[in-house]
Parts: C-alpha cells; structure tokens; sequence
C-alpha cells in the first residue's frame, strides 16, 4: 500500500510540475547581466508549484507594487528555476549565475546595478519593499516621480 501511495504521489507531483511548465518558454534565456540596470530582482526558494501559483496570483494582484520599484521574482522550485510574472525557465549558465548568488539562502534582492543587496530568511515583501525603497537609487526615483505629478 505505501508503494502505490508514493508511486501515486510521485505521478501527481510530475504532472503539477509538468501543468506549470507547460505555460513557461523555455526558449528565452535570461541573464543577469540582460536584467543589470532595467530590474530589482528577489530570487526565492518554494516548496511545491502551489506555493509559486499562490505567489503569482499575490504578483498578479499587487502588481503596481512590483512594476514602480522594477521588479521581477525568480523562484527555484523542484530544481527549477522560473522568472514567474513572464513564466521564463532559466537555464544552464543563466541559472548557475542565479543560485550562485542564493547559495543557501531562502530569499536574496539582487539591485538594479547587479549587486546582492540584502539576504532573507523566509520572503517577506513588506521588508524587502521597505530595504528597496530605502536604496538611494529608488529614493531618487520617487522623488522624480513626485516632481513629475505636479
């Protein structure tokens, strides 16, 4: 009996990670050095492909959020690796770079210059949003964007 539960588990988890691969590209490669200037980038370790879709619906949701401060969430899942708003698989070179920089942490924020700038024991938006917005390069664009709204 526990041979056929671990069997049946072990096809349910192939086919949760095969639904959730279905909708990424694996065709698009992403590097760091792609995202250096253009994103902030929170890279995340998750258990299963429920928590990474309960994250994206939480993105989906609180997108202004996200999109002001130029960030984009990688998450490593099942020894994958999944920029998760665009659904990009990242893979080979493009992805040894990105668990060099998580190594064994849980959660890092890489800047928009490249640099790993704060480490996280478990993925708590309200301090990574407060440690983004306390840079001195997001501290200039809310004061840009305030002087532009008047």
């Amino acid at each position: 009996m526990k041979k056929r539960y671990r069997v049946f588990l072990a096809l349910l988890v192939m086919f949760a990670t095969g639904a959730c691969l279905s909708k990424m590209s694996s065709h698009e490669m992403l590097s760091l050095q792609q995202l250096k200037w253009k994103h902030r980038i929170v890279v995340t370790t998750l258990v299963d492909n429920d928590a990474v879709n309960a994250l994206a619906e939480q993105i989906k949701k609180n997108s202004d959020f996200f999109d002001e401060r130029k960030l984009i969430v990688v998450v490593k899942v099942n020894d994958m690796l999944v920029e998760i708003k665009q659904n990009i698989m990242i893979e080979g070179n493009n992805k040894t770079q990105f668990l060099n920089r998580l190594q064994n942490n849980n959660t890092i924020l890489i800047g928009l210059d490249g640099g790993t700038k704060a480490t996280y024991p478990a993925l708590n938006w309200q301090e990574i949003f407060a440690d983004i917005d306390s840079m001195p390069m997001r501290r200039n664009e809310i004061e840009r964007n305030i002087k532009d709204n008047k």
